[in-house]
């Protein structure tokens, strides 16, 4: 019965597997879902950072008294 799964893609299961089981060193699942979750939320509060300094500069500029940051 064929698969239809290379070589490659099932030794890599395998490797993965034997990560997640503790019996080779290395990130498991769990692991690296987590850090993607983590690395996705970084980008998301960088943007909004980004948003927040761009909407600061734009309100400073108007109002009068206001201070530069630059």
């Amino acid at each position: 019965m064929q698969l239809g799964v290379s070589a490659a893609a099932l030794h890599q299961w395998v490797h993965q597997d034997q990560i997640d089981r503790g019996e080779r060193p290395g990130i498991t699942t769990p692991e690296t879902a987590e850090l993607a979750k983590g690395k996705k939320r970084i980008r998301q509060l960088e943007t909004e950072v980004e948003i927040l300094k761009t909407t600061a500069k734009l309100l400073g500029e108007n109002r009068p008294g206001a201070v530069s940051d630059g």
